[in-house]
């Protein structure tokens, strides 16, 4: 099932599905994105394009650290056209905004998504974050509906197809 920020279109003789991501729409999902990611890193600084701070998931090997001179290497929450990616450059881990919140907490990152799904279904394919769970589920439902739906219509259209050429 196509989403309303999606269009359908041809490339290569083939048919595909084109995401429709406009400037207003990526801006939403900047400012969703500032309001979870505020005050997620240790000792976190506002950057012309993001944020800087200490990693939350290399912390246990900063305190296995000999000596308090040991060089530091800060991590990042840069901002890109469809939403911020963390990177940290002692653990070398990069992740979208949805996978980090995910690793910090599930059920912060659920609401995000159901936060970005109520905000113009800026989720799914493309978007860099996940259907919610209870979208999936309807989505899911409706899509058994509608497999039972087609699977009745073209066994009624099997026994007409029969009766007419058999009597």
């Amino acid at each position: 099932m196509k989403g309303i920020n999606y269009s359908y279109g041809v490339q290569n003789g083939k048919q595909i599905l084109f995401l429709n991501s406009t400037e207003k729409l990526n801006n939403i999902v900047l400012g969703i994105d500032f309001e979870f990611l505020e005050g997620k890193l240790i000792d976190q600084k506002q950057l012309n394009n993001g944020w800087s701070g200490k990693c939350p998931f290399c912390k246990k090997s900063s305190e296995l650290k000999k000596y308090s001179y040991e060089f530091y290497r800060p991590c990042y929450l840069n901002r890109k056209e469809n939403g911020y990616v963390f990177s940290c450059c002692s653990c070398k881990q990069s992740l979208t905004t949805f996978k980090f919140l995910n690793a910090l907490d599930a059920n912060v990152a659920q609401d995000y998504a159901t936060r970005r799904w109520k905000a113009g279904q800026l989720c799914g394919a493309e978007w860099n974050c996940p259907l919610p769970n209870e979208v999936k589920k309807d989505l899911l439902e409706a899509k058994e509906s509608d497999r039972s739906k087609y699977k009745s219509a073209y066994q009624a259209q099997r026994e007409l197809n029969y009766k007419n050429k058999y009597g």
